[in-house]
């Protein structure tokens, strides 16, 4: 009787704990990146109307997200654990998992370039071929084509692992890449596209001039977003001001209208089923996805609490390291819709867990909200419903400010947006928009096989970190690629047709296949990089104690082996020599360095020359297009003086005729001494 009570209790137990583990998951913060730049046409799919709209600067890119970039684009992403990522032309990313401590994205064609600026967390790329593991410090590029991939480590090293998952290589920068076709690894020449490379250096000094700049904001920004600081530096300042019987140093933007509001100038777009801010202020994307605004002061006017502090006494506008869509609250009447801030303690309300503070919605009809609860009520942004996904900024469509009453009084509240707050709601395409931009050409339909496998993956496997990802990795037997295979570069396919084309069969549409290195970098670069590599190696050997051979049991003797032999007294005398390796691994790490900085400053230099020569170009073709003005100018000349000269000669031609005929004896009409009629008479 007491074995069914046991077993009874020990099943709850594990109930409980399962449960609880997927509470703890699903109530866990959501970290969603930024794009920070585009160039050409680069596109994000939305499943939900299996469709593509264009992605804009200052977009949304996380959870699920499947990206594609046409012809001659590029596309920067930042994420808020320090990882940077850009792609190139061709190239379909898909976003996994992002957490504090693991970065997890997909590359299905195309090229990427991942940098790991963390100290601790991991980045995992996957390819149809195998995937890679960046831990912190390190940078690679990533070739992926229709038949093979290529793993380049521009910086520390990385470990590519095969398809099948039973054996692991390592590619370390200045060594030679890695090629594989998802059966067999090679080794490549490890050169990479000179413009793709060239590039990234260009972004890489954008980045190192805005980062050695530090303001205060750094001071008070979280780590994730420490990358983005100018932003605020450059847009406002920090005031102490008092709020909530304490004194706190918040953000202020100084660059704005005196009348401005959060949530104004920019538009709303539906992001993974709850209305996501887009906006249109440089500093928009940090103050209105993370931390809360706060109306007060003499004038009043609004503050950005960040969303970490460390500088107030007491914990008041902590809401916590979380990416929300935008913190407002929504209210309706008849055809306006409008929305105002949240205070930092208020409740958000949403259809997915976001963040602490947040409720998820359900069912609208069970949920009974007033307005006159919530504070900035008559700070709300009150338009039009024909406006609201059709135009691109508010600033211009908004009412005029209503008193708090009028709008308690006239207005219903609206915890999420949907068809009983704006008509035809779920009929709206432009609602997944985040710029109204006319897409034209879009990705094949043969893209979306790679976006629902990686979607299947997620759903079915468990809760991934980076310590998974580092044990498993660990597990794997380390290889080295086979010398005598030679696998041919990737080369990839570009999947972008026609709008009325995206769903046509595969094999009545014709796509173009190009190399993805097109030009590559000069090899004697490469070859002095590699020699360098293999003399580090080399002396990485020699500074290692080499196992002897025990002549009498033929066997190698390790030196833990030969430690356990040895008195203590011997085992004392090798920590000099361990402190001589420290130390020359120390100086091999500052060699290092300074070869990485020389090749930094030659490349530069080249980069220099490169710009002059072109410089020298367009002068020599601007006094080419010059001389040819000149000579087109003097060629008019020519031909104004010879019409001119005609046109004299024609007058001076006229006034003669006219002189003689003015000599001439006036003849009178009638007869005269030749004849009757005038005209002289001829003898017969």
């Amino acid at each position: 009787m007491k074995k069914p009570i046991y077993f009874s209790i020990l099943l709850l137990v594990l109930v409980a704990a399962v449960s609880s583990r997927g509470m703890a998951a699903q109530n866990e913060s959501v970290l969603v990146g930024r794009v920070s730049l585009v160039e050409g046409e680069v596109l994000r799919y939305v499943p939900e109307e299996r469709d593509w709209v264009a992605l804009v600067e200052d977009a949304p890119f996380g959870l699920d997200d499947a990206v594609y970039a046409g012809e001659s684009a590029r596309a920067e992403f930042i994420i808020p654990n320090r990882t940077r990522v850009r792609i190139g032309e061709f190239t379909q990313i898909q976003s996994l998992q992002i957490r504090g401590d693991l970065t997890e994205m997909d590359v299905a064609s195309g090229m990427a370039r991942f940098y790991n600026n963390s100290e601790s967390g991991v980045v995992r790329v996957t390819t149809p071929f195998g995937y890679v593991v960046s831990e912190g410090g390190s940078s690679f590029d990533i070739y992926v084509g229709d038949q093979s991939v290529e793993v380049i480590a521009v910086e520390g090293v990385v470990d590519f692992v095969d398809q099948k998952g039973s054996a692991r290589y390592e590619v370390t920068a200045g060594m030679s890449s890695l090629i594989s076709d998802g059966t067999r690894v090679s080794s490549g020449d490890g050169g990479v596209d000179s413009a793709w490379h060239a590039w990234n250096e260009e972004r890489d000094r954008i980045w190192s001039r805005r980062v050695q700049v530090k303001g205060e904001s750094a001071r008070y920004l979280p780590d994730g977003l420490y990358d983005d600081s100018y932003v605020l530096d450059e847009y406002g300042r920090w005031e102490r001001v008092p709020y909530e019987g304490a004194h706190y140093t918040l953000w202020r933007p100084s660059r704005v209208a005196a009348d401005w509001e959060p949530y104004s100038v920019g538009r709303w777009s539906v992001y993974h089923g709850d209305n996501a801010w887009m906006p249109y202020e440089p500093f928009g994307y940090i103050t209105h996805h993370y931390g809360s605004w706060v109306y007060l002061g003499t004038p009043a006017a609004w503050y950005w609490a960040p969303p970490v502090r460390y500088f107030a006494p007491r914990p008041v506008l902590n809401i916590g390291f979380s990416w929300y869509p935008g913190r407002v609250f929504w209210i309706h009447s008849g055809s306006y819709v409008g929305w105002f801030p949240l205070a930092p303690y208020e409740p958000y309300y949403a259809h997915r867990y976001w963040g602490p503070r947040t409720t998820i919605v359900r069912d609208v009809r069970l949920i009974n909200v007033g307005i006159s609860r919530f504070r900035y009520v008559d700070r709300s942004v009150i338009i039009n419903q024909s406006h609201f996904y059709r135009v691109n900024n508010y600033r211009d469509v908004r009412m005029r400010r209503l008193h708090r009453d009028t709008i308690i009084r006239s207005y219903r509240p609206a915890p999420v947006l949907s068809d009983r707050v704006i008509r035809d709601y779920r009929g709206i395409r432009e609602r997944y928009n985040f710029r109204n931009v006319d897409v034209r050409r879009t990705p094949h339909d043969v893209v979306l096989d790679r976006v629902r496998h990686n979607r299947q993956i997620v759903s079915r496997r468990t809760d991934v970190r980076a310590a998974n990802v580092q044990r498993d990795l660990r597990r794997i037997r380390e290889r080295t690629p086979e010398r005598d295979v030679r696998i041919e570069r990737p080369r990839v396919s570009g999947r972008m047709v026609q709008r009325e084309d995206m769903r046509r069969p595969r094999n009545e549409v014709r796509f173009d296949q190009r190399d993805i290195v097109r030009q590559q970098r000069q090899l004697d670069q490469l070859q002095q990089r590699q020699e360098r590599a293999r003399e580090w190696r080399q002396r990485r050997m020699e500074a290692t104690p080499r196992p002897e051979i025990d002549r009498t049991e033929r066997r190698a003797v390790r030196p833990q082996d030969r430690r356990d032999q040895r008195p203590r007294a011997v085992e004392q005398q090798r920590v000099p020599r361990r402190d001589t390796q420290e130390q020359q691994q120390r100086i091999q790490r500052q060699r290092e360095q300074q070869q990485r900085l020389q090749r930094q400053r030659q490349d530069q230099q080249r980069i220099q020359r490169q710009r002059e020569q072109q410089q020298q170009q367009q002068r020599i073709q601007r006094q080419r297009e010059q001389q040819q003005q000149q000579q087109q100018r003097l060629q008019r000349q020519r031909q104004d003086q010879q019409r001119i000269q005609r046109q004299q000669m024609d007058q001076r031609s006229r006034q003669q005729i006219q002189r003689q005929e003015r000599q001439r004896p006036q003849q009178r009409t009638g007869r005269t001494a030749d004849g009757e009629d005038g005209f002289p008479r001829f003898g017969r």
